[in-house]
């Protein structure tokens, strides 16, 4: 039986409902905006209240709808990151027909990688997942797993190991991976984020997010 491990049970719908309160409950907002590749759009810099932790606000229509995405960066602090122009279209838009998004962005990384980042390659996980999945921008499914079997756990189906081999026209692998801080794409469909420490995750998961509404 195919094994789908969610190493981030429970963090997607904390992050929503943690965006709702600190939307309505921050202090000391300014308002500013990024002229980026995309366009002109707006951002929100705010403090929560309960915390000592600013959030930059990204404001993103979408039709007759608004949205807003809280991130941890502000664009001008990722700007300089290498970025692969093509991964937005890898990720989301169907592989033989342009006018379709994909249905399904299989997340991957290795086992330990989560501990050796303090958690930052789930955070960039959760932040691009609160874009791309059913009840963010884009409507797509979301699966997570890991790219080779966990120590902790043997009888992990090898089946069930994500890689960019499993990449194709209607889904996308994202894989996270350790080095040097860039988004590039791996193959046909396949797209790596990369970052070596916490806080290069952070950075790298913001990015990805402000890429795939077209800041950059």
């Amino acid at each position: 039986m195919k094994k789908i491990v969610n190493w981030s049970i429970g963090v997607l719908g904390i992050a929503l409902v943690a965006t709702i309160l600190l939307v309505v409950f921050y202090s000391g907002p300014e308002e500013y905006t990024y002229e980026g590749p995309g366009g002109t759009y707006e951002f929100i810099y705010a403090k929560s209240k309960s915390a000592e932790v600013y959030f930059n606000y990204m404001l993103v229509n979408v039709g007759d709808d608004s949205f807003t995405v809280p991130l941890r960066s502000s664009p001008y602090d990722v700007e300089n990151i290498p970025l692969d122009l093509r991964t937005r279209d890898e990720i989301l838009v169907h592989g033989f027909d342009e006018r379709w998004f994909k249905t399904r962005v299989l997340f991957t990384q290795e086992p330990e990688l989560a501990n050796l980042t303090d958690q930052g390659s789930v955070y960039a996980v959760n932040q691009v997942g609160l874009v791309v999945d059913q009840k963010g921008l884009f409507g797509l499914e979301l699966e997570q797993g890991f790219t080779s079997i966990p120590s902790w756990d043997l009888g992990y189906d090898e089946d069930s190991l994500i890689t960019c081999d499993r990449a194709k026209s209607t889904h996308s692998v994202i894989e996270i991976r350790w080095g040097e801080p860039g988004i590039f794409v791996e193959r046909d469909n396949c797209v790596v984020l990369q970052a070596n420490s916490k806080e290069n995750m952070v950075l790298v998961g913001d990015l990805l997010v402000m890429h795939l509404v077209g800041v950059f």
